[in-house]
């Protein structure tokens, strides 16, 4: 273990613990927000400032576009219920209505929980989901570059594990430690950075297996899906699967570049998610 300054977004200085085993980091006390006023009170004004509202929102449902073309790729969404952990200016919960989905978000922001029940028109709680109270399980749970924000990924795991049903299928995203830029991944609001050994590793501890990973744009994009007795076999154990990542980890890997064959279909999941943009700027300047 040892410790490190690192300068990324705005120029802002922060400290991480680096693990040397897990390749792991985490924030030091010294320089983490606190949590529960920072995420439901400032996050969106410190993250995209308080005079550009139009931005955020289109990349929001710009983003949308690629991730739930990676999801669909790999998983079926049709009549699944899912839940969109930390959705934020939840793009990806209306495309994924729009296609088909029965999904709803829930996010720790005030303000982004608000515009997204009041403007998209969306079913979204305003919380955090290890402390929220759920009627439901769900088909599938995502977390789109949301892990690195969370103080305690294991405790949000386990709440996860909960919320799926039998054979439930968890799709996140994460930035690479080692293969994202310095200047996005490291900044006040990331508590954890991970490589795919380490966050393969946290996802076996708290009752996943990995089914898919792929590396696209400096992210990690992994497809795991809930432990229990009928798929025993193929829940694998060892101590940090990046020890193994280039013969156990092969199997689960995915080249990005096979995808691009289908990129028809990234360019209409983007037409669609521009539409619902257009309709919410319209909606919001009544």
């Amino acid at each position: 273990m040892h410790n490190e300054i690192k300068i990324g977004k705005f120029k802002i200085p922060v400290e991480y613990a680096i693990c040397d085993d897990c390749k792991t980091a985490f924030i030091n006390e010294n320089y983490k927000p606190e949590t529960i006023k920072y995420y439901s009170e400032e996050y969106e004004k410190w993250f995209y400032g308080i005079s550009n509202k139009i931005m955020p929102i289109k990349n929001s449902f710009t983003d949308a576009s690629a991730r739930i073309f990676l999801l669909t790729e790999f998983v079926k969404i049709k009549n699944k219920k899912i839940l969109d952990v930390g959705c934020g200016i939840a793009g990806c919960v209306s495309l994924m209505n729009i296609i088909g989905a029965k999904a709803e978000g829930i996010e720790p922001s005030l303000n982004f929980s608000k515009f997204d029940k009041e403007i998209l028109n969306l079913n979204v709680k305003q919380g955090f989901i290890e402390t929220s109270k759920f009627d439901k399980t769900y088909d599938i749970i995502t977390l789109f570059d949301v892990m690195e924000h969370i103080e305690k990924p294991e405790e949000v795991l386990n709440s996860i594990h909960n919320l799926l049903g039998d054979n439930g299928t968890l799709f996140l995203t994460t930035p690479h430690i080692k293969k994202a830029s310095s200047s996005v991944i490291y900044q006040q609001s990331h508590y954890f950075l991970f490589s795919i050994g380490s966050i393969a590793n946290l996802l076996y501890k708290t009752g996943f297996y990995l089914e898919k990973v792929m590396l696209w744009g400096g992210s990690i994009n992994i497809i795991a899906k809930k432990f229990d007795s009928r798929n025993e076999k193929i829940y694998f154990k060892c101590k940090y699967l990046e020890e193994y990542s280039k013969k156990e980890l092969k199997k689960y890997k995915i080249n990005i570049i096979s995808l691009l064959p289908k990129v028809y279909k990234l360019i209409f999941y983007h037409f669609l998610s521009m539409k619902e943009f257009k309709k919410a700027i319209k909606k919001l300047s009544l």
